[in-house]
């Protein structure tokens, strides 16, 4: 399974890069940006699943 990680603030992918440090999971840490779920660059049905957690409007 592959995935992309993806937040606005850089202090959460900050935090979960630590998180995959403290795994030994080094390699996952590329899979995380910093970005808006508005405009990410990836096009249209790139994606087969979706899980978002904590996005309010």
């Amino acid at each position: 399974m592959n995935f992309i990680g993806i937040d606005l603030a850089a202090e959460a992918i900050d935090f979960a890069k630590k998180w995959f440090d403290r795994l030994q999971r080094h390699h996952l840490k590329e899979r995380l940006i910093v970005g808006s779920i508005t405009s990410m660059p990836y096009g249209s049905n790139f994606f087969d699943f979706v899980i978002s957690h904590g996005v309010l409007e």
